[in-house]
């Protein structure tokens, strides 16, 4: 695996949605359901980075070998607004779909993770979406998006400070480094586009 630590400049984030519409040709009437394996794409870039973080950079660019090796990316711009106080743990074993059964927080927190906030469980990252809160005994049950592809195992940590999107880069994605003279040395720029992994 390798760990891309250099926060991006700039980052789009998509959820890739596993969904599929049924259309009646008889009657116009449409099904729609919603299949496992929803997943998040990113599309970074850095640039105005130094000689010494540019070369770093590249180098683990390159070493990720096209879609061959894992990258483990933190996700971009993240401001937690929720306390996400104590040490959340997956609350029994064999759980899907989009809510999350937890314990090991800290008592009645009114806000312990809040809309839009992100956790990561089982190399996967989920936003939370909708308000949490604990209870007297500091369990707490986590609607999340998209829904759990990977089941995670009972005791499972909850990883609240700067979770990470594990990742590939896109099939036939190319690694390039592009270099801008300055006063002080050449400049790098980088961008790359990656999904989550199965």
């Amino acid at each position: 695996m390798i760990d891309i630590d250099l926060p991006p400049n700039a980052a789009t984030i998509t959820l890739l949605n596993n969904a599929q519409v049924f259309s009646s040709k008889l009657s116009g009437t449409s099904q729609y359901t919603d299949y496992p394996g929803s997943r998040w794409a990113v599309s970074v870039s850095w640039f105005n980075r130094t000689n010494a973080e540019g070369r770093r950079l590249f180098a683990k660019m390159n070493a990720l070998n096209g879609p061959i090796n894992v990258l483990k990316l933190p996700i971009p711009d993240i401001a937690q607004k929720g306390t996400a106080a104590g040490s959340g743990k997956v609350d029994g074993a064999g759980q899907q779909g989009t809510t999350l059964v937890t314990d090991g927080w800290t008592p009645n927190q009114t806000n312990l993770l809040e809309t839009g906030d992100w956790i990561e469980v089982n190399q996967q990252a989920f936003m939370i979406a909708s308000d949490v809160s604990s209870d007297s005994s500091g369990n707490a049950t986590i609607t999340i998006t998209p829904a759990i592809r990977k089941t995670p195992a009972d005791d499972q940590d909850i990883i609240v400070s700067s979770p990470s999107f594990y990742m590939r880069l896109v099939a036939g994605s190319q690694t390039s480094s592009d270099l801008s003279p300055s006063f002080s040395g050449p400049l790098y720029a980088f961008g790359f586009d990656a999904v989550e992994i199965d």
